[in-house]
């Protein structure tokens, strides 16, 4: 077998430089994608409002709730288990748009098959079942609690 001549060698050092520069755009590229990602999950927001329009909740990414306003009405028309129910359901349906916000935001930069789980960890029981819709409410008739199932404000957060 004949070893290589200076020529060979030389062209063989040029594609294997060509091949680190391609692998080192792609991993800029990459990079890139991922601080944008970033920046997006960063700025992530969902606003819901309860039906009677007297509790607003916003979070963010991870379901993070950055903010409950009540209207100033909202003391004068209901009572405090009234209230506090609205509360909890609006700040569950809050949780649940960030975090389909956020899966879709993943999906959209790293790709589909990324799973909900992965993606969310324990937040992913807020995440929708399939296409927009939110998750179903869990079923609390075990508790001797029975869920209302035509309300679409159902508290998910409530334990007692």
């Amino acid at each position: 077998m004949t070893e290589p001549t200076s020529e060979q060698l030389i062209e063989q050092a040029r594609a294997q430089v060509r091949q680190a520069r391609n692998k080192q755009a792609e991993f800029d590229e990459l990079l890139s994608t991922l601080d944008e990602a970033r920046t997006q999950l960063h700025s992530l927001r969902a606003t819901a409002t309860s039906p009677d329009g007297t509790v607003t909740v916003t979070a963010g990414a991870g379901g993070i709730v950055q903010s409950v306003e009540l209207s100033d009405n909202a003391l004068s028309n209901t009572n405090a288990s009234s209230l506090a129910s609205s509360i909890n359901a609006t700040i569950a349906q809050a949780i649940r748009q960030a975090t389909e916000k956020h899966v879709d935001l993943v999906h959209r930069h790293v790709g589909q098959d990324v799973g909900i789980a992965r993606i969310l960890g324990p937040q992913a029981a807020f995440a929708p079942s399939s296409g927009s819709a939110p998750a179903e409410p869990r079923s609390d008739t075990h508790r001797g609690r029975r869920d209302d199932d035509t309300d679409p404000f159902h508290d998910p957060l409530k334990l007692d």
